[in-house]
């Protein structure tokens, strides 16, 4: 009975040590993002309030998705990717 609590608690660390990574590596890729989107957005010369207009959406919600403090939805990803010319998968490296 021991051997099987053991075995248990053993899988549910496994468990959480793989969860806690693989946040790790998508906080880190989201930190990529947003760098990625001013980055991208500075070699254009576009400003925030000018990507914005492009995008048909505000420049505080740009500055917030640059700033890693605003969720983005996978509509606005295309949306900023369009209008900066650059495929999406670029926006994540």
């Amino acid at each position: 009975m021991l051997f099987i609590v053991c075995i248990i608690l053993s899988i549910i660390m496994l468990e959480f040590i793989i969860y806690s990574y693989m946040v790790v590596i998508f906080m880190k890729n989201m930190n990529n993002f947003s760098r990625n989107i001013r980055k991208y957005r500075l070699e254009k010369g576009y400003s925030q309030e000018q990507l914005a207009e492009l995008c048909n959406l505000h420049r505080t919600y740009i500055s917030l998705v640059e700033l890693n403090k605003k969720n983005i939805s996978l509509k606005n990803i295309y949306i900023i990717a369009d209008a900066l010319e650059i495929e999406v998968y670029k926006l994540f490296l």
